[in-house]
């Protein structure tokens, strides 16, 4: 197996992430650098949506990857899967250990649902020398006992977290390490070539045979959610034709009409 070696940064609080772990990037630092954060000031997700990001309630992180020899432009579809996947393989191995029955479900493209709540998103960045990647930055928000109750509004009802959907107390750092141990396997996994990623995100994708509206960047593509590619595109059969669409946001989903 492929092994990362994490060198943790730990911080009190940052804006982001993501961008002390870019700037690190471009200082040289090594793969495997994980930039961690009790608190988020301006933590982001897809599409720039803000992350509601309290204290000590959450896992914050954002790794440094240099995938070596992946030269597709959908090495950056395969990282976000990568990170959606992580984060199910550790809600699959916390239900096996309560025996809870609950299991997450991925909202096209990288979030991550329990019982139709958000319970964490990943993002991937790349940067590009000419065909080959120079560096990846997969960032992750994970609730763990993320208190809603004084979230904005545009959260209520809408987000939960690990202890809210199990019902038992788990600790940030635990919770940690084994997202951590989850993003490294799945990263392993990347380099085979009969990974399971397609495979596995399309048996999570809870969108799939429902209503979907995206839009991207002032078009919009509306249908029925089919099925996805291999490299995590959304196949949707419109009026028209049937599309794959890479990116954009998911602003409507629901069951198609009969």
């Amino acid at each position: 197996m492929l092994a990362v070696k994490f060198h943790i940064i730990r911080f009190a609080g940052v804006p982001s992430t993501m961008d002390v772990c870019r700037t690190m990037a471009l200082q040289g630092a090594p793969e495997g650098t994980t930039i961690i954060a009790d608190e988020q000031s301006t933590g982001r997700g897809h599409d720039g949506h803000k992350w509601y990001s309290p204290i000590g309630t959450a896992v914050y992180l954002s790794v440094l990857l240099r995938p070596s020899g992946l030269t597709s432009r959908d090495a950056h579809a395969q990282l976000t899967l990568l990170g959606a996947l992580a984060i199910c393989d550790v809600v699959e191995n916390i239900a096996g250990s309560c025996d809870c029955h609950h299991r997450a479900q991925i909202k096209w493209p990288n979030d991550v649902m329990i019982n139709g709540l958000k319970l964490a998103g990943s993002l991937a960045e790349c940067s590009w020398s000419g065909a080959q990647i120079d560096y990846a930055i997969l960032g992750i928000g994970l609730n763990v006992s993320t208190d809603f109750s004084h979230a904005p509004d545009s959260l209520n009802g809408r987000a939960t977290s690990l202890t809210n959907a199990f019902n038992i107390p788990l600790g940030v750092p635990y919770v940690t390490d084994c997202l951590l141990a989850a993003v490294e396997a799945r990263y392993a996994e990347l380099y085979s070539s009969d990974n399971n990623f397609a495979h596995d995100y399309a048996s999570l994708l809870e969108t799939v045979g429902k209503k979907v509206v995206i839009s991207q960047k002032g078009t919009t593509v509306t249908g029925v959610a089919t099925g996805v590619t291999s490299t995590g595109r959304l196949v949707v059969a419109t009026p028209k034709s049937v599309v794959e669409v890479s990116y954009g946001e998911l602003s409507d989903a629901s069951p198609p009409k009969l």
